[in-house]
């Protein structure tokens, strides 16, 4: 039978300066989880300030780890995190384990991070659980399961201790948008927004946004990006610009999808220098749509009498004719399944579709959740 984990006996100024480190960890994490890095690391070094006076040296570790995070230096934070596990002085024990659970899911690693967040479930003194059910769910929709990360979203409204509701109903509105129930999505979203003191109301305007945009009603999805920039402190306009670009792009209407591509483009490099290529292959397909227009050809039209010269020129019996029926039947094959909901393929075959889309594009086209670029934007987990 396992042992039951007990509390440490801390005094009474030992108790006080524990809630007050909990507290720092909690406002610390809710300002990452809104973009707000400046704020976090001021209160995650305030944290680390304290324990170092009290000498509690462990914990001191919990606080740099959650810098590292905020500075993007995963692998770091888990190399200085995981071997204090094993210590008996931590008390931080649970934000260990949560923190260790953010760095992977930031690299991917989801099954490993729902594995150190149940870990921290465990811990009887770790305070914010519901924290812990939401980026959880964060973790199995990243990975598609979109209803365990509605299952686990759920489990974080339901803790009585949780005090952000409002993101937990956005990420469940994501996880429906993933879905393709985009009516339903909008319902999340339109919850979370009626939340009191939901603090980053620019992420659900611009995820409503996106679902419009994915049932197809463009001008609206553009009246809630529109909304989501004209949220004061809205922390990543470069999210809706590129989203802007898109449902432009969508529209027909180049020259602005254009515009907002490369305004979110700048706003990348300057922030998030990963969504760069993912924003450089739109700019580049709207681009070449765009020269397709002048020249009275759609892309489909010009691959077709691309297709129809080459065939003219061989025999019946030419090898390469069966070469070429390969091709088109791969074209068909990729728009087919792209179009499939929740395939999550849409927008980039809004450049490829009955356009080049032979094997070696196919492989290329990555499974497109929101992270490169983030136009999907949840609480990016605390």
């Amino acid at each position: 039978m396992p042992k039951k984990k007990r509390e440490k006996k801390v005094s009474e100024e030992e108790a006080k300066l524990l809630e007050e480190l909990k507290r720092l960890m909690r406002e610390g994490r809710r300002a990452y989880g809104g973009k707000n890095l400046k704020e976090a690391k001021k209160l995650f070094s305030k944290g680390q300030e304290l324990t170092h006076e009290k000498g509690w040296k462990e914990d001191a570790a919990v606080f740099k780890g959650s810098i590292l995070i905020a500075d993007k230096k995963y692998n770091e934070a888990i190399n200085l995190l995981t071997p204090l596990l094993e210590k008996e002085t931590l008390h931080l024990k649970g934000h260990a384990y949560d923190r260790i659970g953010l760095a992977l899911s930031k690299l991917g690693l989801y099954d490993k991070a729902i594995a150190y967040y149940r870990k921290a479930l465990k811990e009887p003194s770790y305070d914010t659980p519901g924290y812990a059910w939401n980026n959880m769910g964060l973790a199995y929709k990243n990975k598609g399961d979109y209803d365990k990360a509605i299952e686990c979203f759920q489990k974080a409204l339901d803790t009585p201790s949780y005090d952000t509701p409002g993101d937990a109903w956005n990420n469940m509105g994501l996880a429906y948008n993933n879905k393709g129930d985009y009516d339903k999505a909008i319902e999340f979203h339109r919850k979370a927004l009626n939340t009191t003191n939901y603090d980053t109301p620019g992420n659900a305007w611009n995820n409503m946004g996106l679902a419009y945009k994915n049932k197809g009603d463009y001008d609206k999805a553009l009246e809630y990006y529109r909304k989501a920039l004209d949220t004061p402190d809205y922390g990543t306009p470069g999210y809706t610009w590129y989203n802007m670009g898109l449902a432009y792009m969508y529209k027909g209407e180049f020259d602005e999808a254009l515009e907002w591509l490369k305004k979110a483009r700048v706003w990348y490099e300057e922030n998030e220098p990963e969504g760069v290529e993912g924003t450089d292959v739109f700019i580049r397909g709207v681009q070449l749509r765009m020269r397709l227009q002048k020249s009275g050809l759609t892309d489909a039209d010009e691959e077709a009498q691309k297709i129809a010269k080459l065939r003219g020129d061989l025999k019946p019996d030419d090898p390469l004719n069966r070469i070429l029926d390969v091709y088109e039947k791969n074209t068909n094959i990729v728009s087919d399944y792209a179009d499939k909901p929740g395939s999550d393929h849409r927008d980039v075959l809004a450049i490829l579709k009955g356009w080049s889309s032979s094997i070696p594009i196919v492989s290329s086209v990555e499974r497109h959740d929101g992270r490169n670029p983030a136009y999907l934007h949840n609480r990016l987990l605390y």
